[in-house]
């Protein structure tokens, strides 16, 4: 049986926080917002009842989530070690900043 809780600093899901971070900024949403509303997400993706029930649901074993859930590199998803969620918010703020940069120039 495969599991995850990502315990490096840097997961599969790391390049899905940037571009977060990058839709956020690119809609205007402000940074202290951004940041909050991100950090809500890893509390919840890391709450038993939250984001670990979500990702366990047995809807991803149906049609069409089915072929997805395959290849996804765990079979049961137990959270992410803290060191993770500090990456995937390093990451946020990088790609939310990046925009940010861009439009000054």
């Amino acid at each position: 049986m495969k599991e995850d809780n990502s315990e490096e600093i840097l997961g599969p899901w790391t390049l899905g926080h940037f571009l977060i971070g990058m839709f956020a900024a690119m809609i205007k949403i402000p940074l202290f917002w951004a940041i909050l509303l991100h950090q809500l997400f890893e509390l919840w993706e890391q709450n038993v009842n939250g984001g670990q029930r979500f990702f366990n649901a047995e809807i991803w074993n149906t049609f069409p989530f089915k072929p997805i859930k395959d290849t996804l590199p765990w079979d049961t998803f137990k959270g992410d070690a803290t060191i993770n969620s500090i990456g995937d918010s390093i990451a946020f703020l990088i790609g939310y900043q990046v925009v940010i940069l861009c439009q000054k120039t």
